[in-house]
């Protein structure tokens, strides 16, 4: 595996030159751990005797995933000319960080007990909503929790260290808005929510390998409702690799990461990216094979202010929350078998009169149309009997008042 690094990580560099050192990358399919692994300094906590036994064995894990390089970004320029070679597609995804630290009115709102936590969420969005919109707003990174964010296409991760690079590079903001590059990763949810709360940003095309590894092995996890399946269990079930989380649970992300730390963080964006390509064909296949309806809007999404959405709106144009109650195969969190799939002309297309999606988005616009409608005409009709009775009395009819009365109070 090649691994590169920031000279100036290296040991005994002085310099401040932001160009790479790395050896060669090795023959394809040699897997053996040499000497040429990440380099990180005296700043990183040094490997223990366990973490040094891990390691090789994630060494072994990142050539079963096909990982070739593992490039460690520290700075925004260095962000922006590397992350120019991720393009459309897929890339596997995912963020370590820790608990966001409050300030300000959050703090203040968390601290209010009169308040529910469901208030408070709101509340908490409103005043992120409306420091997006200062033209002066600008990231508080003490305060930050998000730590390393993955990314992995082809044979390449590329692991951001936050913490150090303390911006937001525009190319990490195109891949992450961009509907054009999905997202997969297990349980992204979470690291949508977490890309909103620290970077103000709003992800688009999220994919959950974890629900779509629980289409695939529905019969292995009957007994359980529709959620997410964990990234090791997929991997084990998926491509009978088995990725040892045991120590990434106690690593503390905010610290400088040790070679240990950064192969378990490409470990995941790489294992995600692999589970996709397996189960996006496996799906297709298993839905030709089976005759079985399987939609990719029950594990595809978007998150707006960090709460997942579907991708396709309305025919208002609003968005629409996500949900995985929206799969068919459950009924209150159980499962009542996989469903036949529908007939052609029913099924989701490019044309909207034929769309299913645009069938449901239009029930459920319709359904709005009509609260709306019975809202407003509900309170024009009392700001009208109010006005009429204040003007003229309670025993007159509607056509006994002046007509530029009514006009004026309905309009």
């Amino acid at each position: 595996m090649w691994i590169v690094i920031p000279a100036d990580l290296s040991k005994g560099s002085s310099s401040g030159d932001t160009s790479r050192v790395a050896s060669p990358p090795p023959p394809r399919g040699e897997l053996a751990f040499r000497e040429y692994v990440l380099d990180v300094g005296n700043e990183g906590p040094e490997l223990t005797k366990v973490e040094e036994a891990a390691l090789a064995t994630s060494i072994v894990v990142m050539g079963e995933l096909n990982v070739a390089t593992v490039t460690y970004v520290t700075s925004e320029s260095q962000a922006n000319t590397e992350l120019v070679a991720v393009v459309r597609g897929v890339v596997g995804f995912d963020t370590e960080f820790v608990k966001r630290k409050l300030y300000g009115d959050e703090a203040i709102i968390e601290n209010m007990p009169v308040l529910s936590a469901s208030a408070k969420k709101t509340a908490r969005l409103a005043i992120q909503h409306l420091e997006t919109l200062n033209p002066g707003f600008s990231i508080f990174w003490d305060n930050v929790g998000l730590c390393l964010i993955q990314i992995a296409q082809g044979d390449t991760v590329w692991i951001l260290n936050m913490s150090r690079i303390r911006a937001y590079p525009s190319e990490l903001r195109r891949i992450l808005e961009s509907p054009d590059i999905a997202k997969a990763g297990a349980g992204i949810t979470n690291d949508g929510a977490v890309i909103w709360e620290d970077l103000r940003s709003n992800m688009k095309n999220l994919v959950d390998v974890g629900l779509m590894t629980r289409l695939w092995g529905v019969d292995k996890h009957k007994e359980e409702p529709f959620g997410n399946i964990a990234l090791d269990v997929a991997a084990l079930e998926v491509l009978d690799i088995n990725i040892d989380k045991t120590y990434q649970k106690n690593v503390d992300w905010k610290l400088e990461p040790n070679k240990a730390h950064l192969i378990y963080a490409a470990i995941d964006a790489a294992a995600s990216l692999r589970l996709h390509e397996m189960l996006a064909s496996e799906l297709i296949q298993e839905e030709q094979d089976l005759g079985i309806e399987i939609r990719s809007s029950w594990y595809t999404f978007n998150s707006t202010f960090g709460e997942p959405m579907r991708i396709r709106k309305s025919i208002r144009d609003a968005e629409i929350p996500w949900s995985s109650r929206d799969c068919t195969w459950y009924s209150n969190n159980k499962f009542q078998g996989s469903k036949p799939k529908r007939p052609h002309n029913q099924q989701a297309s490019g044309n909207p009169q034929t769309s299913e999606w645009f069938n449901e988005d239009r029930t459920i616009a319709h359904v709005v149309e009509q609260k709306e409608q019975a809202h407003t005409h509900k309170a024009r009709e009392s700001v009208r009997i109010s006005k009429r009775e204040y003007l003229f009395g309670h025993d007159l009819d509607d056509h006994d008042a002046p007509p530029q009365t009514f006009n004026s109070v309905l309009h």
